[in-house]
This record gives C-alpha cells, structure tokens and sequence, in this order.
C-alpha cells in the first residue's frame, strides 16, 4: 500500500538528520501514528501524481504559436477537462 502523509517540516528535517538508531528515540510516536491514520491511501494501480497547473504551463509553454485553430481548441477543452478530474491530494495553497 501506498500512503500520502503531512507531517511538520521539522520532524522531516529531524528524522532525516538521524540515524536509524537514533530516529527511535526523538521520533514522535503519536505524531507519526496520527501521521498514518490521517494519510490518503492512493488507490491501486494509480498514475503518476502530477502538478495540474504544470501541465498548462508545460503545453503553454512547448505549443505556444504552434498549434492551429482546432489544436488551440483541443488544448482549452483539455485544461477544462484537467480541472474537472477530482484531486487525489488536495493543491499546498
């Protein structure tokens, strides 16, 4: 299985400044335990987890003043679509 979890930048920070050995005693038991309930589980045979608006951008970026009509079309239909698609993690506002 597959779990997203959010935890404090800083427990991060702390539990990969340590070594293993040392991660037991300064890791937050109840933090991570939280951590583990609360986590989105991402559901069997899921694709990669992009960046909607990076897609935009991307195809913004790589076809500008490249496509014709229908294309241009095609890709503002796309982006309507995109935005549509129920997120898996919620966008970090």
């Amino acid at each position: 299985m597959q779990i997203v979890i959010d935890i404090p930048d800083e427990q991060f920070i702390t539990l990969n400044a340590k070594t293993q050995k040392e991660v037991i005693s300064v890791i937050d038991h109840k933090l991570l335990i939280s951590a583990i309930q609360n986590g989105i589980p991402l559901p069997k045979g899921h694709g990669d987890l992009i960046d909607r608006d990076n897609i935009e951008i991307y195809i913004t970026k790589e076809f500008k003043g490249k496509l014709t009509e229908n294309e241009a079309d095609l890709f503002v239909q796309f982006t309507n679509v995109t935005d549509e698609i129920p997120a898996v993690i919620e966008a970090d506002k």
